[in-house]
């Protein structure tokens, strides 16, 4: 399997989707057993992502060329955005969904057709606006909504040659390169400390990475390695 989604209002209810997006699996045993709630059509990342909303739990996101929608706790899903691709051929390959509002949903695309795009929902995937502005045309390895503000964002990017970590404060109007002397390696992962928002752990090729501001001062006085 590849991403994981875990029912944090009851931790027996789990979620895993299989390579390439084909299928969602739950789990209401901790993982000892599994069973299939349906498959998902189109062409998807070998990595594809699933979220669960932390305020709803009922409620799950999918994504491939499409993005899925689930309102039943893993069943019924749904093609949302009309049923169309929400990029192009470009499937999807991130995504986080704000804890403050199920309906708020951002999702970064691969550079397989046209170039990498970040988007944003903030109808339950009804539609979504493109937000990626002046992020790089890499692959967008992680996304993030604080979850005590969901105008914060962060998307960081693999690749070499420009920054890897930006943090946008307003819902994606505009975003910062806050990559700082951080290496100039790809890098996959990034989380916000859910009891502290100023503390971000990002992970990159060479090791993991902390700021205890949010990355707004001088990273160089703030990223240390773990």
């Amino acid at each position: 399997a590849g991403w994981t989604a875990i029912n944090q209002s009851d931790d027996n209810i789990m979620y895993a989707i299989t390579r390439n997006g084909g299928s969602v699996r739950k789990s209401t045993d901790r993982g000892v057993t599994w069973a299939s709630t349906g498959g998902l059509s189109g062409f998807g990342a070998w990595n594809s992502p699933l979220v669960i909303s932390t305020s709803n739990p009922a409620i799950l996101y999918a994504g491939k060329t499409r993005v899925y929608k689930s309102t039943t706790s893993g069943g019924g899903w749904v093609a949302m955005n009309g049923g169309a691709f929400i990029d192009g051929g470009n499937p999807a390959l991130s995504m986080a969904v704000a804890s403050t509002n199920p309906d708020t949903l951002i999702v970064g695309t691969a550079p397989y057709v046209t170039r990498a795009h970040v988007f944003l929902s903030t109808n339950g995937a009804t539609s979504f606006t493109d937000i990626t502005g002046p992020l790089p045309d890499r692959y967008p390895t992680d996304v993030a909504i604080d979850r005590n503000n969901s105008q914060v964002m962060y998307a960081v990017f693999s690749g070499f040659g420009a920054g890897h970590i930006f943090k946008s404060t307003n819902a994606g109007g505009s975003w910062i390169d806050i990559t700082g002397t951080l290496p100039d390696v790809p890098t996959q992962a990034i989380l916000i400390d859910p009891l502290n928002s100023n503390y971000l752990y990002v992970g990159n090729d060479i090791g993991v990475f902390a700021s205890t501001d949010g990355g707004q001062k001088k990273l160089e006085d703030l990223i240390r390695k773990q």
